[in-house]
């Protein structure tokens, strides 16, 4: 009997090499990958959707279906609330937070059916789900269901004014109701839609025209009145953003411009030939101005305002007067960024996965197991994050 030939047993050896050395190389990158992850949850939804950090460290997750969900920082789910299930869950303010981990939360009334016998044809809907506010615990339990005494914009949602629950109605009619849903005021000089608090503890409403492509924008203060209403400077590009003081926002040419809490424009900046993604008052007429689909602007701790370019560069914009610096970084179209200038970090997501930069635009680390759509969440305080995209939540640590 003729023993193994030299070339077929110096084939195995190099081929059980081979596997070994293979073996410990995606064990290598597989222990990187997930050195970054610090856990991640699959949610019976398969939506898209937005994160939003709630002021206890909390996290709310509200995807398009109207499903709101709310996790502890260690991914425990705490409870979920159906709000409106026809795709409005992109705004904001379907949610309101109180004290003591209470909140406001736009849900749908129910709807009653009378049942004339077998089959569908014979269901006859007697009245119609209308949007409802509920008040819950920090539990998520029911502590009270809040019926105004009209239909209002679910989209508009609640604002965040204390002692009061703004609204707009079916006639683009701002009004305030008690918790026991009575109009406590309703201003008559301003039609538009609700979109954010604004200067002064005021409340900031536009009216977009997307035939002239033009928008007006007004305050109101907290008893209704209206203090100002002015033509918005170059248009709507962006959702706005409000810090209490001064308003931004992207134009319809993208640029970008800071108005004072009179509505005068302070400064413009057109980025050195970069242009920063908008919308255009079409798009936002269409679906509302309150949705920020483009998640350009955010504002920093240290007080500027943090901007993407459409060629990859981080533009740090100082609020009171606009100077700019800059960070490039690799150019992405699918990049969206967070910034935490405590800690010097940049924190991005795309189709290729999360990165993580210091402010000089050095990648520090990187993870292609994590993805998404939306613009990252940072809880500075544990220096972790959070990405919500096709279902997957994920908390990450930077």
């Amino acid at each position: 009997m003729r023993g193994i030939p030299r070339w077929l047993s110096i084939s195995v050896v190099l081929f059980a090499a081979y596997l070994l050395a293979l073996g410990v190389f995606v064990s290598r990158q597989l222990s990187v990958q997930s050195r970054h992850i610090v856990w991640t949850k699959q949610l019976a939804s398969w939506n898209f959707g937005k994160t939003r950090l709630l002021s206890d460290g909390r996290l709310l997750v509200q995807d398009y279906s109207g499903m709101q969900l709310v996790f502890s920082p260690a991914g425990e789910k705490l409870y979920e609330v159906q709000g409106p299930s026809y795709g409005n869950a992109e705004s904001e303010g379907l949610y309101r937070e109180l004290p003591n981990g209470e909140a406001y939360i736009v849900t749908e009334g129910p709807l009653n059916q009378q049942h004339t016998g077998g089959g569908m044809a014979n269901v006859v809907i007697t009245s119609s789900g209308t949007p409802e506010i509920t008040r819950i615990d920090a539990d998520g339990r029911e502590l009270a269901r809040i019926k105004p005494g009209f239909v209002f914009d679910s989209n508009t949602g609640l604002l965040p004014i204390e002692g009061q629950i703004v609204l707009s109605d079916a006639s683009r009619q701002i009004q305030a109701v008690d918790e026991s849903g009575n109009t406590a005021w309703q201003c008559t000089t301003t039609v538009g839609q609700l979109l954010l608090p604004g200067p002064d503890s005021g409340m900031l409403s536009a009216d977009v025209n997307s035939i002239s492509q033009t928008a007006e924008l007004a305050l109101i203060d907290k008893a209704g009145q209206q203090l100002w209403l002015k033509p918005l400077p170059g248009d709507f590009g962006s959702s706005l953003l409000c810090d209490g003081e001064r308003i931004y926002y992207v134009d319809n040419s993208g640029d970008i411009r800071c108005l004072d809490a009179d509505g005068n424009e302070l400064w413009q900046f057109a980025g050195n030939g970069s242009v920063f993604a908008h919308d255009g008052p079409f798009s936002l007429s269409s679906r509302g101005p309150w949705m920020d689909n483009a998640e350009v602007l955010q504002l920093t701790a240290d007080g500027r305002l943090a901007a993407m370019d459409e060629e990859g560069g981080l533009h740090l914009l100082d609020c009171r007067s606009g100077a700019d610096s800059v960070v490039n970084l690799p150019y992405n179209y699918s990049r969206k960024l967070a910034v935490d200038t405590q800690r010097g970090r940049i924190v991005s997501i795309s189709d290729e996965g999360l990165e993580v930069f210091d402010m000089q635009g050095r990648r520090l680390s990187n993870n292609s197991f994590i993805r998404g759509r939306g613009r990252p969440v940072l809880d500075t305080e544990r220096s972790q994050g959070y990405v919500y995209d096709n279902g997957r939540l994920s908390c990450f640590s930077y």
